[in-house]
């Protein structure tokens, strides 16, 4: 039995790890395009932050944010359509679940969440047309009703926002 416990001790990290490749996968392809923004922001500088925030729950939310990363691309989508579909399924592969897709007028609206229990460990939102590609990824542990006090200045931040609703 201890042999046994060892063992999943032992796993965990690589699981971790193993949970979010398709993510980081999609970002270490595309990260490097000049004509791309790419943010990464630790829980620990958003919590110092959120300190000068003034709302109390967008003070709270931010607290609850371990991790976020930001890619966009404002000039154009540069992402080839077969790694677009290609991430989707390796994403939903991954144990997310669609919470938003929206399709108008040639733009594509992915939210796209992973849960523990009644918590979002895991938030994925995606922007995809002709002239914008954004990637928005979040860890913490978050309820639904947090997602309308994400108040982050980032293209696409807002769509968020509006998955509350």
């Amino acid at each position: 039995m201890k042999k046994l416990i060892l063992l999943v001790l032992l796993a965990l990290p690589f699981s971790i790890i193993a949970q979010n490749a398709a993510i980081e996968s999609f970002y270490q392809k595309y990260k490097d395009f000049e004509e791309l923004s790419d943010v990464t922001l630790k829980g620990w500088l958003l919590k110092a932050t959120s300190s000068g925030v003034d709302k109390d729950d967008a003070n709270n939310v931010l607290n609850k944010i371990t991790y976020f990363r930001a890619l966009i691309m404002e000039d154009g989508n540069l992402v080839k359509n077969s790694d677009y579909k290609s991430f989707m399924k390796a994403i939903k592969k991954d144990n997310f679940e669609e919470l938003v897709k929206v399709k108008d007028k040639g733009s594509d609206i992915d939210i796209l969440v992973r849960d523990q229990g009644d918590f979002i460990t895991d938030a994925i939102l995606v922007v995809s047309d002709e002239d914008q590609f954004i990637l928005l990824s979040m860890e913490g542990r978050l309820k639904l009703s947090d997602f309308k006090d994400i108040n982050i200045n980032i293209d696409g931040a807002d769509h968020f926002k509006k998955a509350a609703q």
